[in-house]
């Protein structure tokens, strides 16, 4: 990738836009949403196998799933309807190079996908886990009649409750943690760079744009700490997912929630350097210099007591967390002693359970991609054929489970056939 300042053009170079055209061509069938596919198959042989007083439960799950995809379908052809338009664009833009109009162009397609099926999706899983447990606790006290049985799925549940509030009280101390030592870390080269500038104004442009340099640099491994979060569903305790899905689940999100505020903080740290190396000549120094110290003390100030709370509230989150794991090897023990762990109506539990947080997880990590790349679209040289690889991703994922042709339909108006 190329700046040329005289035109305001970025320009791509071949070996990139022939990764794309690569990309495309090589494409064959995504298999990810096979199992989020048949779970109606699932749950059909779920029924003819399951004690007839959790039919009920079995079948409510069928009607949710239902409704689901539906919900899915149309939302895949309306993503990947903007997704061809931001593919067809994005590559002719490379071919031309991209101006700042096509900056905004492209994010705006991005911005049009309607990501609300995420929230969908979250309420289908949430009733499924809720569905699945009482039916496999139904089960499991068939199987393990007793009172321990009960108080360990007390234990289970009191211990969820408690890891899910603390799970807000981290990430919350976790944001506030982490953007004071980003202020800080910001405002040290801003006092630094500006009191420099008072002696020497060129040399400290020039400190101002390697460290732009240098954040930018830093923006692939920010992205990839937000996506890190999503698409590994079989990290998980065996058998017994859906027992700590939940927790999982928001771990993962409170992980996702700091991971892109980090990112987002650094953007904007981007934005507010560049502006000033663009406008050097209209900088007040004086100002600044004086304005960051003041800013630089409020924060150092804070910085001791946020990192003792943000300790203490992890460890008491760890503390709660090997609790909660515990109870599960616990409850997981006492399904093996019994010899029910290979029974068939708890592998098609288990196999429901697996089909439907997959599919899930595959849907929104895409979504995450396409979000995350393109957001720093004109910022990281690598944003733009990282954005149009994704969006390509996601089409073929779309047309495997819609049995649709979009993608070749992209290939037909790029002249790939």
């Amino acid at each position: 990738v190329q700046t040329t300042a005289e035109e305001r053009l970025v320009k791509f170079g071949a070996d990139e836009r022939a990764n794309i055209v690569k990309t495309i061509k090589e494409l064959t069938p995504d298999s990810s949403l096979t199992a989020f596919s048949n779970i109606f198959g699932m749950i059909q042989k779920a029924t003819g196998m399951l004690p007839k007083d959790v039919i009920p439960i079995i079948q409510r799950l069928g009607s949710s799933y239902s409704n689901t995809t539906m919900l899915v379908k149309v939302n895949f052809a309306d993503s990947t309807a903007i997704l061809s338009k931001f593919v067809v664009k994005g590559y002719r833009v490379m071919q031309r190079g991209m101006k700042n109009d096509d900056i905004e162009t492209l994010k705006g397609f991005v911005q049009q996908l309607n990501t609300s099926i995420i929230d969908k999706l979250n309420t289908f899983v949430e009733s499924s886990r809720l569905e699945l447990m009482e039916i496999w606790k139904q089960l499991y006290a068939k199987a393990n009649a007793g009172h321990e049985i009960t108080q360990l799925f007390k234990k289970r549940d009191d211990l969820e409750a408690t890891l899910i509030r603390q799970s807000e009280e981290v990430a919350n101390i976790s944001s506030e943690y982490g953007e004071n030592n980003g202020q800080i870390e910001s405002l040290r080269f801003e006092k630094q760079v500006f009191e420099k500038a008072v002696n020497d104004t060129d040399a400290a442009r020039e400190d101002a744009k390697n460290e732009l340099n240098n954040l930018k640099a830093q923006i692939p491994d920010y992205e990839n700490k937000v996506l890190q979060h999503h698409g590994s569903v079989r990290e998980h305790r065996g058998s017994f997912l859906f027992w700590s899905w939940h927790v999982r689940n928001v771990r993962f999100n409170t992980g996702e929630r700091i991971a892109r505020e980090n990112l987002n903080r650094l953007v904007d740290r981007i934005h507010s350097l560049e502006s000033a190396v663009e406008n050097w000549p209209k900088v007040d120094l004086v100002d600044r210099v004086m304005n960051a110290r003041y800013k630089l003390a409020i924060s150092e100030e804070k910085k001791e007591s946020l990192a003792l709370k943000h300790t203490e509230v992890k460890a008491e989150y760890a503390k709660s967390q090997r609790k909660f794991n515990d109870a599960i090897d616990e409850l997981e023990g006492i399904f093996k002693t019994t010899g029910t762990m290979n029974s068939g109506s708890f592998e098609q539990v288990k196999e429901l359970c697996l089909a439907v947080y997959s599919g899930k997880d595959c849907i929104v990590a895409a979504y995450m991609r396409l979000r995350t790349h393109a957001s720093t679209i004109g910022i990281d040289k690598d944003s733009m054929d990282s954005s149009i690889m994704n969006a390509i991703q996601f089409i073929n994922m779309a047309d495997a489970y819609m049995g649709t042709t979009v993608i070749q339909n992209i290939k037909q108006l790029l002249g790939l056939k």
